[in-house]
């Protein structure tokens, strides 16, 4: 369920902001691949919930997805930030946040979408109902440090570029409240209960 409509937000975004799967794809928490460049946008699950918790005539359920951007910046301690690391490139990411909250917000082709890709593999399956709405966002961004960009150490020592360490901001944002309501024997005939 929440794998449909992240890949739906996974591929809208890439459609809508005209950007390739090495800047924008579907992690499985806020962090970049190790290969990331300098500028990452990572779409993952975040929750789901019940609505309405006393239907008795099947699930009304929730999703939450997030959005992470992720940009390089060069090695600075903590203490010596410059002004351009928090004014420029803390705008760049504020920028590809509220692009993606644009593209989302109220758009009615994601449920659509995220439908379609669950009745791919069971037909008559429950429909999405209700689009993703903005529900928080980071206000200033998180610095980070190598760790957030898992470098990848298996290849030889010799064959990669010495480097300072990597350091990085981060910025989140969650839109949520995408609704599907679900009857219970659609639901057994989609997990394959029935």
């Amino acid at each position: 369920m929440m794998n449909a409509l992240v890949q739906a937000v996974e591929s809208w975004l890439q459609l809508k902001l005209n950007l390739t799967p090495d800047v924008l794809s579907l992690r499985a928490d806020a962090k970049p691949p190790p290969t990331a460049g300098d500028l990452f946008i990572a779409v993952y699950g975040v929750n789901s919930y019940p609505v309405d918790k006393d239907l008795n005539r099947g699930l009304d359920m929730a999703f939450d997805i997030g959005i992470t951007v992720t940009k390089r910046t060069r090695y600075n301690p903590y203490d010596f930030q410059s002004r351009a690391a928090l004014t420029a490139d803390t705008n760049e990411a504020s920028m590809w946040l509220w692009k993606c909250v644009g593209w989302l917000h109220q758009e009615p082709d994601i449920p659509y979408n995220a439908t379609a890709l669950v009745r791919k593999s069971y037909a008559s399956a429950n429909e999405f109902i209700e689009p993703l709405r903005f529900k928080d966002m980071d206000s200033v961004p998180s610095f980070v440090g190598e760790e957030w960009f898992r470098p990848d150490m298996s290849a030889d020592a010799a064959y990669r570029k010495a480097t300072y360490p990597y350091a990085g901001m981060v910025m989140d944002c969650v839109l949520g409240e995408c609704r599907r309501i679900m009857t219970i024997p659609a639901l057994r005939e989609e997990v394959r209960l029935a």
